[in-house]
């Protein structure tokens, strides 16, 4: 009865189908099969999907075909376009104090000097402009600022900096005005204050998130402080505190729902962003919702917690229209572990997709309902196999950075030491989403890569490994992409990270490396700068 009805019809019947159901659409006749594959429409819609994108109501006035054509483009250049270098500043002295921060809201942060830059990358397939703000020393204290967070869309930038007070150390919270050059922000219910004095004994690192009306900080030190306040209201509306070095990371996904990662767990917690938390330091507040059990170990592993990192919602850019963004839904949050029993030792790199987290609080609420509204815990089988990512790696990343449902990290990066050694390093890039195997580059489309058996453990190892008490599966799919840079002579690598349209290394080299990842025997030439950005598109 479908196939009987007019093209133009089935055709936009079928674009507010799911893709799956798509998929499963085109094996219903020839005919279906053909109109679907003859779409601009359809074919627009399915590598959206592959490629973990949405379209933005913005880009109405672009043609679907060269939406389709920049998309193409874009997800080409992301796996395979070559290296170009830009000096991102133009002259500075290799002894001045720089710093560069993970990209946060679209935008890069980085010090030289006393001045703090934020600076936008841009992108031509997605329609994003070039843009730099900058700050002198009557906004921040570059030599002080431990963390810098931006969202455009609501002109807010978040600046942690340390004040040394005698013996003691502060950390300051600034709430500032991007379009008014650094000025308090006038929606802001205090312009500064501070942060956990407790937590700060010793030495202590930062992690600043936004979304919306709320800020979550995660301040890791001898007391693990996590928080989150409406910098509208100035009220703290969730918190968690423990004893002890071994870091735990929490990440926003809604305006009530917190994804919480202590040690060899996980957890989902609920609370109500319109009530003020406990101001205790000792009492936790919110729900403790669900744990999400992990893949059971042999008596005798121990686990220990290397990194996390996520950036789930995408960035906005109220002076740009992007022909398309990263899909939220599709985001991953990326947790790194190394596991030990003598003599073995591995390591685990798990992607856990905020949809797979979605699902399970759907079904904790329902178990809830059902058990008197008690914490409920869901066994690894049910909700890991098909809903995480899991990857064995022979060695530890000594990097990790996560952009919507990207993951890279930087394996054996070997900076300069002496005259016989050159800058090199190898960069994984995973890609974990349902969809990906229709994506040209993913395991399914393209042969193994001989150089990547250093890093990966065969897969086939995965069903009786030495360390897991049963066999570790792992069905969602996912794509990989390797590439491996040759830097020259580096004399210090200032980081490393994804953006929403490529991979960025910010380096301070001793000379201008070469464009073609080969060996250059070239001398360094006089006045070069010390900072360079390297993107894939």
């Amino acid at each position: 009865m479908f196939c009987t009805i007019p093209e133009e019809i089935q055709v936009k019947t079928l674009l507010v189908l799911e893709i799956g159901d798509i998929l499963t659409c085109r094996l219903l006749c020839r005919q279906t099969r053909d109109i679907i594959d003859g779409s601009i429409e359809l074919q627009y819609r399915k590598e959206l999907a592959a490629a973990g994108m949405v379209d933005t109501t913005k880009a109405s006035y672009m043609p679907l075909r060269e939406r389709l054509q920049r998309l193409r483009t874009y997800e080409k250049a992301y796996r395979s376009a070559p290296l170009s270098y830009r000096p991102m500043l133009a002259s500075v002295d290799p002894d001045d104090y720089e710093v560069w921060w993970n990209s946060t809201g679209g935008m890069v942060p980085y010090t030289a000097k006393d001045i703090l830059y934020t600076w936008r990358p841009p992108s031509i397939n997605r329609g994003v402009s070039e843009g730099t703000w900058s700050y002198g020393p009557n906004v921040v204290d570059t030599k002080a600022v431990d963390w810098v967070a931006i969202d455009l869309a609501q002109d807010l930038m978040v600046t942690l900096q340390w004040i040394d007070d005698d013996d003691h150390k502060t950390l300051e919270c600034r709430l500032l005005s991007v379009s008014l050059k650094g000025a308090p922000h006038p929606l802001a219910a205090r312009s500064f204050f501070f942060l956990a004095a407790e937590a700060l004994q010793g030495s202590a690192h930062v992690h600043v998130q936004i979304l919306g009306d709320l800020i979550g900080y995660a301040i890791h030190g001898p007391i693990q402080s996590l928080l989150v306040s409406n910098w509208k209201t100035d009220y703290v509306v969730w918190r968690y505190n423990y004893f002890g070095w071994a870091r735990a990371y929490f990440y926003l996904l809604d305006a009530s729902t917190i994804f919480l990662i202590e040690g060899y767990s996980m957890r989902l917690h609920t609370f109500d962003a319109t009530r003020r938390a406990f101001d205790n330091l000792s009492m936790h507040s919110g729900i403790d919702y669900c744990e999400l059990e992990l893949p059971p170990l042999l008596d005798g592993a121990k686990p220990f917690i290397h990194s996390a990192d996520a950036q789930i919602h995408p960035a906005s850019y109220p002076d740009c229209n992007p022909v398309f963004s990263a899909d939220p839904a599709q985001a991953v949050i990326a947790v790194s572990y190394t596991i030990r029993k003598s003599p073995a030792a591995t390591h685990l790199l798990m992607l856990v997709p905020v949809d797979t987290l979605r699902k399970q609080f759907a079904y904790a609420k329902e178990e809830r309902k059902q058990n008197g509204n008690a914490r409920v815990v869901i066994p690894w089988d049910v909700w890991g196999p098909d809903g995480v990512r899991c990857i064995l790696l022979t060695d530890m990343p000594s990097r990790l950075s996560v952009v919507g449902s990207r993951c890279a990290i930087w394996m054996r990066w070997q900076a300069w030491r002496d005259d016989s050694t050159d800058g090199t390093a190898d960069v994984l890039i995973f890609e974990a989403r349902p969809w990906v195997h229709l994506a040209a580059g993913s395991p399914q489309a393209v042969g193994r890569d001989p150089a990547l058996e250093k890093y990966l453990v065969d897969q086939a190892s995965y069903g009786q490994h030495s360390l897991f008490a049963s066999p570790l599966r792992a069905n969602l799919p996912y794509r990989l992409t390797h590439r491996h840079f040759y830097f020259g002579r580096v004399v210090l690598t200032a980081s490393m990270f994804l953006l929403e349209d490529g991979l960025a290394v910010a380096l301070r080299p001793d000379r201008l490396p070469p464009l073609d990842n080969e060996p250059d025997n070239s001398e360094p030439s006089a006045g070069e700068p010390a900072g360079f950005d390297l993107l894939l598109t």
